[in-house]
């Protein structure tokens, strides 16, 4: 463990990546979308479209958030990729309002309440000032940490399920939902190289035992 825990003190705090990621604005079309999208796989499929109602607003917290360490960045790859993986979680969160609206709503599915939740666990429980409450000043950085863990691995997450719903199922996904989970999976991958630079790391565990070690 302490070796494992000297390596992430010595690991590079730079980019990681040698391309630039590009944001693209994208508009998909749901009418011909069945709710099991994934063949054969209800459950994948259900699983799948419960996360359009988690990331509108987790992924404009993402875009506060990083926006927040910006100035703390150094390197100036990085800084040029965190600041485009800011504008491609913007497009990608109203990417997600639309299947919400026109995918989830018009099938008879009630998101309100899980869209309300959502609302109130970033824009609330998770903002800078948690509740309402003023944090110690040496708590402030810790805190950060403890939220870019947090997206470190949503990031992670999501890859892997664009994969499995990529690979996994053979390339069946049905064909007009196909292209939405081609950029996403694409999004993710390269997002996932940007989200875990201030733990080098993707755990979420170690956004909890960071504040120890440092």
């Amino acid at each position: 463990m302490k070796k494992l825990l000297a390596r992430f003190r010595r690991a590079a705090r730079g980019s990681s990546i040698g391309y630039f990621i590009q944001p693209r604005k994208v508009r998909f079309e749901w009418q011909d979308t069945p709710i099991d999208w994934i063949p054969q796989q209800p459950f994948a499929s259900y699983f799948i479209n419960e996360i359009n109602m988690i990331l509108p607003a987790g992924e404009f917290w993402f875009c506060r958030l990083y926006n927040k360490v910006l100035p703390q960045i150094q390197d100036e790859k990085l800084k040029q990729d965190v600041q485009a993986f800011i504008r491609q979680e913007a497009m990608h969160a109203q990417a997600h309002n639309s299947a919400n609206k026109d995918y989830l709503t018009e099938r008879q599915i009630d998101i309100q309440r899980n869209i309300s939740l959502m609302n109130g666990l970033f824009n609330q429980l998770l903002a800078d000032r948690p509740l309402g409450l003023q944090l110690p000043q040496w708590s402030e950085r810790h805190w950060d940490l403890f939220r870019l863990g947090i997206v470190a691995t949503v990031e992670h997450m999501t890859c892997v399920m664009g994969k499995y719903a990529l690979i996994t199922a053979n390339g069946s996904v049905r064909a007009p939902t196909r292209p939405c989970w081609i950029w996403s999976n694409g999004t993710a991958q390269k997002k996932s190289s940007i989200a875990p630079w201030p733990l080098t790391c993707t755990g979420i565990w170690v956004a909890v035992i960071w504040p120890v070690i440092i």
